[in-house]
């Protein structure tokens, strides 16, 4: 059985549930095909790495980024004590979540295909103990 990822960021706690079965897969096709782009980029730094990947997100058509961002968060729900809990499950819950935080946004997401362990990061912490730099 896969254990929920439990994080905090800037006080609101997250809890996401790993992706499984053909959702899984097909996000790690994704997510391994964005870091092949942004690994030519030459990232020198996790600034750089951090850059190179918005900047990547950033010539996305609109369906792809849809479909990258809901399908990261949507096995994934705030948990901030004393607020009611919120399922990041489509992008109207999403945007209203990150609304002025959009470097958050872009930290959660590469933290959750970090944490479940996504090939670039496998592939990253196998070289040198670190993912994405």
């Amino acid at each position: 059985m896969l254990k929920p990822i439990d994080f905090e960021v800037n006080g609101e706690k997250y809890q996401a549930l790993p992706h499984t079965g053909f959702e899984a897969m097909n996000l790690d096709r994704k997510v391994t095909a964005l870091f092949s782009r942004v690994s030519r980029k030459g990232s020198k730094n996790e600034t750089d790495f951090y850059e190179a990947v918005t900047e990547e997100l950033a010539d996305y058509s609109d369906d792809e980024y849809r479909w990258l961002v809901e399908t990261t968060f949507n096995r994934t729900t705030v948990m901030t004590d004393g607020k009611p809990h919120v399922r990041l499950a489509d992008m109207d819950a999403i945007a209203e979540q990150f609304r002025g935080k959009g470097s958050e946004l872009y930290g959660i997401l590469i933290r959750i295909w970090s944490e479940e362990r996504l090939t670039p990061f496998v592939t990253a912490q196998g070289e040198n103990g670190s993912a994405g730099t």
